[in-house]
């Protein structure tokens, strides 16, 4: 793994933007990723973003008095068309393997 690092601001992210960062914050993890790892650093501010795709070999690095909170606009939120419920977990394997009480369901 690189040791590079990828700060987010690099890629257009502002603290404390109006707006939701999503995609500066999405696109400094992706060249993370295309360099083959490293290290995505959120420098001192509040960064309000919607999902975002982690990956292996990446350091999510929050330097003192960062801030990455959640967007208040679900429609800021994907599922990445990856499958979202939760209807395997009635499937007798997960609740041997999982050890999933009764309650839990």
């Amino acid at each position: 793994m690189s040791d590079t690092q990828f700060i987010i601001t690099d890629y257009g992210a502002e603290a404390g933007a109006d707006t939701v960062q999503t995609k500066p914050i999405q696109a400094a993890i992706d060249a993370c990723r295309t360099a083959g790892g490293g290290t995505v650093v959120v420098p001192a501010g509040r960064f309000t973003t919607g999902s975002l795709r982690l990956y292996s070999h990446i350091t999510l690095h929050l330097q003192s008095g960062a801030v990455v909170q959640g967007s208040s606009d679900l429609a800021e939120y994907t599922n990445f068309g990856e499958t979202t419920d939760i209807r395997y977990l009635s499937d007798p394997r997960y609740i041997r393997d999982w050890h999933l009480p009764p309650y839990y369901f």
